[in-house]
């Protein structure tokens, strides 16, 4: 690349652009993207322009309700991930260096991680104070997504996707119980079969849910 043109791009093209351009390529869309950074979506329409601007070319297109890189915007896309995760190891390594744990930690976790999660994470932040802690609480669907488009530092979830290749580490029981009425005449029973539970009208989470999903195995 010739000298001119690296430092056109050096004072006009900045690391949040590029922030914003990647999110908005990963997750498909100016809205997704403004959610996940905290921002309006005019703010990411408007930095996205100014990338276009001083790059001299369209980087998105939209094909019906989906947006989608050009050409160009692929090959922006490919360097602005590699810049961001140059910058997220150099984070790192200051950090190490540093000798402290500090820096965002952004974690997502499945609806019935609320009831424990407060405890653990107050605990490890009453150790590690200069650790920001970032959480989203979601079901297992959402999670996965995220997971797939790598949006957090740690995921807490029920069941771990096999065809994903990443480390798990179990740390805690989920027990699933059923619950009903002291009426019901199924309590009378000492011990009842799937077949007895299959024909009762069940109160269920929603499509995508883990705990939905484990009902209907």
């Amino acid at each position: 690349m010739p000298h001119s043109v690296a430092e056109n791009l050096i004072r006009h093209v900045t690391l949040r652009q590029l922030q914003i351009f990647e999110t908005v390529v990963r997750l498909g869309g100016y809205t997704r993207a403004a959610q996940a950074l905290h921002l309006s979506q005019p703010a990411v329409s408007m930095q996205i322009k100014k990338l276009c601007d001083s790059l001299g070319h369209v980087l998105l297109e939209k094909h019906g309700h989906q947006i989608q890189p050009t050409s160009v915007g692929i090959e922006v896309y490919i360097a602005a991930q590699d810049i961001l995760d140059r910058m997220d190891s150099l984070s790192r390594a200051a950090i190490e260096l540093d000798g402290e744990i500090k820096g965002v930690l952004r974690i997502a976790v499945i609806t019935s991680a609320i009831y424990f999660m407060p405890h653990m994470l107050g605990a490890f932040i009453a150790q590690h104070p200069q650790v920001e802690p970032q959480m989203v609480v979601t079901n297992r669907a959402n999670v996965l997504e995220r997971l797939k488009s790598k949006q957090d530092d740690l995921v807490i979830m029920g069941q771990v996707p096999r065809q994903l290749a990443v480390e798990a580490e179990p740390f805690i029981d989920n027990e699933l119980l059923v619950v009903s009425p002291p009426d019901h005449p199924l309590c009378k029973l000492a011990n009842i079969s799937l077949q007895q539970m299959s024909q009762q009208r069940l109160l269920l989470r929603e499509p995508g849910s883990g705990t939905r999903l484990a009902m209907e195995r």
